[in-house]
């Protein structure tokens, strides 16, 4: 690629230190982006009293779970509603504007993993997506219902889905950002996440930018 920069996402020393030090090594240069929060497979988060109430709040409610081959098709433009509810009403324009079309797409292929709570009339009123790569598990697009009461516990039952999974598979969970006051109540670690950008072998005066960045 002669004529593009060359990134490679998300990374945090503390998962990702073997390959952090290595493009380090070859030129890289690592950008700080945002912190994130880890929950690390062999931290107790699951026998917290935050944790144990958010699973409490999950087995009492009407919501049934619903894990990624439970989810079809039809469910996909209310994960797109639910999705904009959470960052694109709420939150900064800036944010992706997925299509229903790349939240179909994605499910199809697995490029995400899907889970979700469906209420008794057998509509979705929250969604979670993860990926794994080698035992990391990071937190892909969410939503829920924010019309709904804040006391039902949609937002907490969505993270109890995600940690339970992380946990019951052994994996080290990022986060992300955003309620970190929540998160670290949980046992999260507070990392910041970074972006290593190769441009060496573009033109100087496309070097500027990402020197002054």
């Amino acid at each position: 690629y002669p004529h593009h920069a060359i990134i490679v996402p998300r990374l945090t020393k503390k998962v990702d230190n073997t390959l952090f030090d290595t493009l380090k090594k070859l030129g890289f240069l690592l950008i700080p982006t945002k912190p994130v929060h880890i929950y690390s497979n062999s931290s107790h988060y699951m026998k917290k009293r935050d944790t144990k109430r958010d699973k409490k709040i999950l087995e009492d409610s009407d919501y049934t779970i619903v894990n990624h081959d439970d989810i079809t098709e039809a469910d996909m433009p209310r994960i797109k509603a639910l999705y904009d509810q959470l960052y694109m009403s709420k939150s900064s324009n800036n944010n992706p504007d997925y299509t229903v079309k790349y939240f179909t797409e994605s499910h199809r292929h697995h490029w995400m993993e899907f889970i979700g709570l469906r209420n008794q009339a057998g509509i979705l009123d929250a969604f979670a997506s993860f990926k794994v790569n080698n035992d990391i598990m990071t937190c892909g697009p969410s939503g829920y219902d924010a019309g709904k009461p804040q006391s039902l516990g949609l937002f907490r039952m969505k993270i109890s889905l995600l940690l339970q999974h992380a946990h019951d598979h052994k994996l080290t969970f990022n986060m992300s950002t955003t309620n970190e006051k929540f998160k670290i109540k949980r046992v999260s670690s507070r990392e910041i996440e970074y972006n290593a950008v190769y441009y060496r072998h573009l033109p100087f005066y496309r070097h500027i930018p990402w020197k002054i960045l």
